[in-house]
C-alpha cells in the first residue's frame, strides 16, 4: 500500500520545521489572492519533499476537476486546464494506475483539503512520484501541511467569491452598475480614450407580459451575452446599469469604431432566433432589440458622470426615433445612424462570414 492513514500529528515538536514555516508563508500569500496561495503551496511541497516529482493543485465542483496550479516538469501541460481523473478532490487515497497524472508515475496520491469551499466545492493536492513508494513519514508531513493551510485557503477563496458577488451581476455575469461607474471613473482619471454606449432593451415589458418573468430573465441574459460578444478589445467593460439597461465602455477606441460596433449589436439582436427563450412551443412573437446611445469622453463629456448622462440622452433619442437604432453625438448634435449605413454594415458582416 502506498500510504496509510494515521491520526494527524498536532504536537509542534514532532512536525518538521518546513511544515510550519511553509504554512506561514502560504497563509501570508493568501492575504494577496488565492492564486498566490496555490502557487506557494505547490512550490513548498515540491521544494521540501524530494521524493515528489510533481504537484498539482485542483479544485473540484459539479463533477469536474480543474487544475489551477502545477509544479514540476511533469505537469507543464496541466496549467489551468480541466483534468479527468475520475475522482473528487475531497477524497484522500492512492490513485490507481489508470488515474496516473503522468505515464511514468509509479506512485500517485491525492490529499484532499479539509475545508469545503463555498461557491467552489472541494480542493486537493495531487502528488506524483517516479518512485514505487512514497514514505509514510513524508506523506504525514505533507498531510499536516495541507491540513494547516486548508482553512486559510478556504477563507481566502471565500473572500474572492464575495468580491465576485459584490462586483458582478448575479443574473448576467457582467459588472454591477456601481462597479461599472467606479471603473469608468478610474478610466476617466487615467486619461485614456473612452467611448460609452448605453444600451436599453426594447419590448421587454411586452415580452414579460406575454411570456413571464422567468422567460424575461433569459431574454436579459441573451441581451447581455450579445453585448459582451461585441467588445472591441480586452480592456472594454460591460455592465448592467439596471433592469434591461446595459452599458459598454470601449477603451482606447475611436467614436467611429464604437458606433459601428453598436450597430453590430443592433443587427445581431434583430437577426437572432429567440424562440427558445419563450419557454413555450410557439415561435417568438416579439423580437428583442436595443436602442443605443453613444458618447465620447473629452469630446462630448468632461467627466464620467457627464459621459453617462450624454449617452443616456442619446439613447432616449434612439427610442424616440423608433427603437432598434443607434444615436451618437456629433458636435453637440444627436445623429442617428441611417438605414443605408446600417445596410452597408450588414452587407459587410455577411461578406466576412
Amino acid at each position: 500500500m502506498l500510504f496509510r492513514r494515521t491520526t494527524p500529528r498536532v504536537e509542534a515538536e514532532v512536525v518538521d520545521d518546513w511544515v510550519l514555516e511553509a504554512a506561514r508563508v502560504a497563509a501570508k500569500a493568501g492575504l494577496a489572492d488565492p492564486a498566490s496561495m496555490r502557487r506557494t503551496i505547490v512550490e513548498a511541497i515540491g521544494t521540501h519533499v524530494p521524493e515528489v516529482d510533481g504537484v498539482l493543485f485542483v479544485e473540484h465542483a459539479q463533477g469536474k476537476s480543474r487544475s489551477l496550479e502545477a509544479w514540476g516538469h511533469r505537469f507543464e501541460r496541466y496549467g489551468d486546464v480541466s483534468v479527468n481523473l475520475g475522482v473528487a478532490a475531497g477524497e484522500e487515497r492512492e490513485l490507481s494506475p489508470d488515474e496516473r497524472l503522468h505515464p511514468s508515475d509509479l506512485g500517485a496520491v491525492l490529499l484532499g483539503l479539509d475545508e469545503e469551499i463555498a461557491g467552489v466545492g472541494t480542493a486537493g493536492v495531487y502528488l506524483a512520484s517516479g518512485r514505487c513508494e512514497l514514505r509514510v513519514e513524508i506523506l504525514e508531513d505533507v498531510r499536516e501541511f495541507v491540513s494547516v493551510v486548508s482553512p486559510v485557503y478556504a477563507l481566502c477563496r471565500a473572500r474572492e467569491q464575495d468580491q465576485v458577488t459584490a462586483n458582478y451581476d448575479g443574473l448576467t455575469g457582467v459588472l454591477r452598475a456601481s462597479t461599472m461607474r467606479a471603473r469608468l471613473r478610474q478610466l476617466a482619471n487615467s486619461g485614456r480614450d473612452v467611448v460609452f454606449a448605453f444600451c436599453d432593451g426594447d419590448h421587454f415589458k411586452a415580452w414579460n407580459d406575454r411570456y413571464g418573468h422567468a422567460s424575461g430573465n433569459l431574454a436579459i441574459q441573451h441581451l447581455a451575452k450579445t453585448i459582451e460578444r461585441h467588445r472591441l478589445g480586452p480592456a472594454d467593460l460591460v455592465g448592467r446599469m439596471g433592469g434591461d439597461e446595459f452599458g459598454i465602455a470601449f477603451v482606447d477606441a475611436s467614436k467611429a469604431d464604437a458606433v459601428r460596433q453598436a450597430v453590430r449589436i443592433c443587427l445581431a439582436l434583430a437577426a437572432a432566433n429567440i424562440s427558445d427563450l419563450t419557454m413555450t412551443d410557439e415561435q417568438a412573437a416579439i423580437q428583442i432589440t436595443a436602442s443605443i446611445g453613444v458618447a465620447m469622453l473629452g469630446e462630448d463629456a468632461s467627466d464620467d458622470s457627464e459621459l453617462l448622462a450624454r449617452a443616456d440622452e442619446a439613447t432616449y433619442q434612439s427610442k424616440a426615433h423608433g427603437r432598434d437604432c443607434v444615436t451618437y453625438i456629433e458636435r453637440g448634435r444627436f445623429v442617428h445612424v441611417s438605414d443605408e449605413e446600417r445596410r452597408v454594415l450588414s452587407y459587410e458582416i455577411e461578406g466576412s462570414r
